[in-house]
């Protein structure tokens, strides 16, 4: 037998050179690269869809299985954790490629990226896999463990069943494939690694590794991802460019543009935004309008005070505190905020008197649904609230308004008050404000920027809302459809600042003591002498 020729030597060499060295030595790309050699324990991949991350994931788990990664220290026994999505993702991307064909370019795509070879036998001289059957795809391997003792295991987000038996287990890395779990999910996920960040025995055990195309909604990949920009205790992002993905040609990738929506396309073809800004539905007009604030709004005599009240039914209820004054006739201020699931009508009504303090509210506006009729006498919400308020002498200059607007509807105009600010300022429409060292405020923030828009099973926004949590943006359209403007009830004090000013009349050196005493307990509060610790200059931001 002669000598083979070049040719034929170079078809033997990508014949049985293995997929795991073909993949480092040929096929990976510059930013792949970058993450196969990173040291950082978490790594976040953002990336269009046919980008290789997935294939960047497999060939790293697979060289810390075998005990070959060429850039990472190696050690045996390994165990390895995967988490997909899906049974179809699990048993023809993860499942096929590591048993079966890797589909890397070329004939060694033909090949597993784990031979048959390295996997421990049973008995029978059969591979020891644990099959798991994955519906009509066919079965995806739940573990199976080599013979250098490392195991790997996989398990789908929302599949209990795929999780029996890995109660308790410690794991050396873990890998996620797509926005998969929640917070919960990570928060079991995270002591599985400690063992292997400890172990000196262990060079670089623990690394948690996360990779997505962001077409879905998922907020603890957005907060993983932001911690991994930002390159925080040895967190580290890379973004892998579709250019780098030779199998997919850029004409072809640039074709879909007319087959898929603009969203979409940014999405899915280029991996540039995500479904998680798109979903956000106050978020982007919040940022324009931050400014920072010395101390809480103290209202004047004169200001308006409107209060706007969501009873919650199923969910909680919200109340919302605004002042407008008569310098801003049209500039909506928040500065109170009182949620709690529990409590009724009653509780509520207590609150808005606290609030307001002896005060008569300019206008108390509720949701359109308080004058549902109760089923045991038949009387409706709003006879019962009404009554309530005159029980507990809550007053306004009107009766309680209602509202129900449409989304559709309110929404623009809420907008529009979270645009109203800075240069752009327009004094003869609404604008919104809130004061972040007011009650209750930073939650009401809080509440109102988790508005979301519905996303559909193939990632399309869907312009209706996320069910959940609304009480405080829809409190803020009740307000805002209102277009309250400020008008003149004359002056009014606050109960315990009339009661103050009688006792400075009646007993001016016992008011003086109490004074006094008020600005001593400031100053020890300033300095930091009791347990609320150092006093902080409070942001608030104009909506």
């Amino acid at each position: 037998m002669g000598r083979p020729t070049k040719e034929q030597a170079k078809a033997l060499r990508d014949r049985w050179l293995s997929p795991l060295m073909t993949y480092f030595n040929k096929l990976a790309g510059p930013s792949h690269l970058l993450y196969l050699k990173s040291t950082a324990l978490f790594k976040c991949i953002t990336a269009a869809n046919q980008s290789g991350k997935t294939t960047a994931m497999q060939a790293d788990c697979v060289g810390k299985l075998l005990g070959k990664h060429p850039f990472q220290p190696n050690y045996s026994p390994r165990r390895i954790l995967v988490i997909i999505t899906r049974t179809d993702q699990a048993a023809t991307v993860w499942g096929k490629r590591l048993l079966k064909a890797s589909e890397l370019p070329g004939e060694v795509g033909k090949l597993p990226w784990i031979d048959s070879h390295y996997i421990k036998k049973n008995a029978d001289g059969r591979p020891a896999i644990n099959w798991r059957i994955a519906q009509k795809y066919g079965k995806y391997p739940g573990s199976f463990e080599l013979i250098n003792g490392s195991e790997y295991f996989m398990a789908l987000a929302g599949d209990p069943d795929s999780w029996l038996g890995l109660e308790g287990l410690k794991f050396d890395d873990i890998y996620r494939d797509e926005a998969t779990g929640s917070e919960s999910l990570s928060e079991e996920l995270e002591p599985r690694l400690w063992v292997a960040r400890t172990d000196p025995n262990k060079p670089g055990g623990g690394g948690s590794h996360w990779g997505a195309t962001e077409t879905k909604d998922n907020e603890e990949y957005r907060k993983f991802k932001e911690s991994c920009q930002k390159a925080v205790d040895n967190h580290a992002w890379f973004y892998f460019p579709t250019e780098e993905n030779t199998s997919v040609s850029k004409e072809v990738r640039e074709s879909a543009k007319t087959r898929m929506s603009a969203e979409s396309y940014q999405v899915r073809a280029l991996g540039l935004g995500s479904t998680t800004d798109r979903v956000k539905v106050i978020a982007p007009y919040w940022e324009k309008a931050v400014h920072e604030v010395v101390e809480p709004y103290r209202i004047r005599p004169d200001d308006n005070l409107w209060i706007t009240f969501d009873p919650g039914w199923k969910d909680k209820c919200g109340i919302l505190c605004s002042v407008i004054s008569r310098d801003r006739p049209r500039h909506i201020k928040v500065v109170a905020w009182m949620s709690y699931k529990f409590g009724g009508y009653n509780h509520a009504v207590q609150d808005m008197k606290r609030w307001l303090d002896g005060r008569t509210a300019t206008r108390i506006v509720c949701d359109a649904q308080i004058h549902a009729s109760m089923q045991h006498n038949g009387r409706t919400y709003y006879t019962e609230f009404c009554e309530l308020l005159r029980t507990h002498k809550v007053e306004s200059h009107a009766d309680p308004l209602w509202a129900k607007p449409r989304i559709e509807d309110s929404l623009p105009l809420l907008q529009d008050c979270l645009q109203n600010h800075g240069e752009q300022y327009d004094p003869y429409r609404n604008s919104l404000e809130v004061d972040m060292t007011g009650e209750g405020c930073e939650a009401f923030v809080g509440e109102i920027l988790n508005a979301r828009w519905q996303v559909d099973r193939e990632g399309i926004v869907q312009k209706q809302m996320v069910q959940r949590a609304l009480e405080a943006f829809d409190c803020a359209r009740y307000l805002v459809v209102q277009a309250p403007q400020w008008m003149d009830y004359g002056s009014q004090s606050a109960m315990t600042e009339a009661i103050q000013a009688v006792e400075d009349e009646t007993d001016p050196d016992l008011a003086l003591h109490r004074r006094r005493m008020a600005m001593a307990t400031q100053e020890l509060e300033d300095e930091g002498c009791f347990s609320g610790g150092d006093s902080q200059i409070g942001t608030a931001f104009s909506v």
